[in-house]
């Protein structure tokens, strides 16, 4: 017959016993990842009462765990069915800083007297995740199973399951329960990063001011970003009387042209503090300039002679050989009226600077009968970043008595 002086489980830090005689096994279970015998945690200092009060309202903090209650003494006589039990299904994670992942580990023990296998562990969601290290265990063996919580996409009070399958035909299921509330670690202003349009021979700045939940509060020491050409400088100031931070995050240069929507991050010095994870949108424009962009306005214009804008075009990369190759306006058709009734669009090109600088000079002549316009102007250039563009025209016909109000 097998020595059952010592049955240890296969994680160190829990250890079974046989405490009965022959014919029934009694057990003792000290916690997972519990103090070794003969180093007891020595007890925490009194903290002074004015700061105890500050951190508990300033500061949420998860309590380190406590080793688990020993499980009940369970006898049992080999041959009997495989028994899987849990040492306490529930834990409470209290709070947790959104983005921080917290685990913890449940003591499962085979108190039967056949092996029973772990065949599974499931979650109800992919925000928690189970693992052990061993599947089989024999009679009186005992496992860990570590939790992990990833708090990321959420906020507020949070209950989640972590289900462990086995081959126990009396618990097939043993659930593994936890709960946690998720609270702000960080207040950044803005919460998003908007740049706008930016040019590529440009260095762009924005301002972030970042708030914490804790005084003092933790310090930035990294940053990271998805492109090479955004940078970022921070300095500690204040934000509505508490300590904050002030980060400068700037477009150095960019050489990526088009719409941008990336992410950057900042590391803090703090174990419990997750990395703060901004969204930057904006737009790198070709180098070239043009005013307006999108939508020339003509706004009200009086019904009894021809008015006129510009649409200016500057490049600003001297080195380009830029040309206008044509310009034409796709006019909104009206039914039924005549060309001397409808107001027409035709457009000029001036040369201010060759290769750097263009006007399109577009004119309106009113309709008769006409009450609004519309039209698009296309413009057709040789620069590989603004080969095609269009500006849009608008604007209403007024009598003339009327056309400034």
């Amino acid at each position: 017959m097998p020595d059952r002086s010592s049955l240890t489980v296969s994680r160190p830090g829990v250890l079974w016993r046989t405490l009965a005689p022959r014919g029934a096994l009694l057990l003792t279970l000290t916690a997972c990842g519990g103090e070794e015998p003969g180093n007891p945690t020595p007890a925490p200092q009194a903290e002074p009462a004015a700061n105890a009060s500050a951190n508990r309202s300033a500061t949420p903090t998860t309590p380190a765990e406590p080793e688990s209650p020993p499980l009940e003494r369970r006898e049992f006589t080999p041959g009997t069915p495989a028994n899987l039990q849990v040492d306490n299904a529930f834990h409470n994670f209290e709070n947790v800083y959104k983005g921080e992942k917290v685990s913890h580990s449940y003591v499962l023990a085979n108190l039967g007297g056949e092996p029973v296998e772990i065949t599974n562990i499931r979650s109800t969601c992919g925000c928690a995740v189970g693992s052990v290290d061993n599947r089989l265990l024999k009679p009186g063996d005992a496992v860990c199973v570590d939790v992990e919580f990833d708090s990321t996409n959420f906020s507020g009070f949070v209950e989640k399951t972590v289900h462990v399958l086995s081959t126990d035909p009396n618990h097939s299921t043993v659930h593994l329960n936890f709960q946690a509330r998720v609270i702000p670690m960080y207040f950044p202003n803005p919460s998003t990063i908007e740049f706008g349009d930016v040019y590529p021979d440009e260095t762009t700045t924005r301002e972030i001011v970042i708030q914490f939940a804790e005084d003092p509060p933790p310090k930035a020491v990294g940053f990271r970003a998805e492109e090479p050409f955004l940078k970022a400088t921070w300095e500690s100031t204040e934000a509505n009387g508490r300590p904050a931070l002030k980060v400068v995050l700037s477009i150095d240069h960019p050489n990526h042209l088009g719409i941008l929507a990336t992410l950057v991050g900042l590391t803090f010095d703090h174990p419990r503090t997750p990395d703060l994870i901004l969204p930057v949108n904006g737009n790198v424009l070709a180098g070239i300039v043009i005013e307006p962009r999108t939508r020339l306005d003509f706004g009200k214009i009086p019904r009894v002679e021809p008015v006129s804008q510009v649409i200016d075009i500057q490049v600003r990369d001297s080195s380009s050989e830029f040309q206008i190759e044509s310009v034409k306006v796709d006019q909104t058709a009206v039914a039924n009226k005549t060309a001397d009734q409808i107001s027409q669009i035709t457009t000029e090109v001036e040369t201010v600077k060759a290769n750097a600088h263009y006007k399109i000079h577009v004119h309106v002549k009113p309709g008769t009968d006409d009450s609004y316009f519309l039209a698009k102007i296309k413009i057709k250039t040789n620069h590989p970043d603004l080969e095609q563009h269009t500006v849009r025209v608008q604007g209403f016909l007024v009598e003339e008595q009327s056309a400034g109000g």
